[in-house]
This record gives structure tokens, C-alpha cells and sequence, in this order.
């Protein structure tokens, strides 16, 4: 939660950051990769994640619906910020954090909420 309170603090500082019910002791991953390289990174971070959980939910957010075609056939949920709001999942890998957050920084702070146990972040070297 601490990561989505500095999401919060940047486009709503009037709001009160959330306080976790719950915790692992596990802290968000994040690994920068290049643009040419993206659709790799996420199928071997969704591969490794999908060997740790065992049982439960994984999903990946995308900026855009057409995002990652690349990790078709794989057992896990894919989502734009928009539609993964209100739902929540074991692990969540965000791909390209920056591209969320310019179209609308409420749509990051949505996806990093969304994960209960895990949360991987693919960012994109710029």
C-alpha cells in the first residue's frame, strides 16, 4: 500500500492513503526492461509467478485491452485499469506503469490496489 499511496499523493494529496488490512511481508518487484523485449519480460514474469502461486488468481494490467496478444494461452486474467477496478486478485503484474499513469494517474493507484498477496511492475525503458 505504501506504493499506492504515493500514486495517491500525486493526483489527489487531499486524500487519505490506505491503510492494508492485510500483509505478506512481501514487497512490490519491479524489473525495467526495453520496448523490443516487453512481451518476453511479461510471459517469463507471468511464468514465474504462475510456478510460485500454486493455486489462486493472477492477472496482468495493460493499459489498453489489445496490449500483450503474446500471452494468449496463458490461465491468467487480462485487464485494462478500468475493468480490473473493484476486483481483486493474488498477484498482479502491471505491465508499463508510466503509459497507465499518463493517461490517467487514478488508473495506476486502481491497478496496484488490485493485488492481495503479490505485485510484480514491468516498466519500459524510456
Amino acid at each position: 500500500m505504501a506504493l499506492a499511496a504515493g500514486v495517491l499523493a500525486e493526483f489527489a494529496p487531499d486524500r487519505q492513503a490506505p491503510e492494508s488490512v492485510r500483509s505478506t511481508g512481501e514487497e512490490p518487484w519491479q524489473r525495467t526492461v526495453p520496448a523490443s523485449g516487453l512481451a518476453d519480460a511479461v510471459r517469463a514474469a507471468v511464468e514465474d509467478e504462475l510456478a510460485r502461486l500454486g493455486r489462486g488468481t493472477l492477472a496482468v494490467i495493460t493499459a489498453g485491452p489489445d496490449d500483450l496478444r503474446g500471452l494468449a494461452g496463458f490461465a491468467v486474467d487480462r485487464h485494462t485499469p478500468v475493468s480490473a477496478k473493484g476486483l481483486e486478485f493474488d498477484v498482479v503484474v502491471i505491465v508499463d506503469p508510466e503509459r497507465i499513469r499518463a493517461h490517467n494517474p487514478a488508473d495506476l493507484y486502481v491497478s496496484i490496489t488490485r493485488a492481495t498477496q503479490r505485485l510484480g511492475l514491468v516498466h519500459v525503458e524510456r
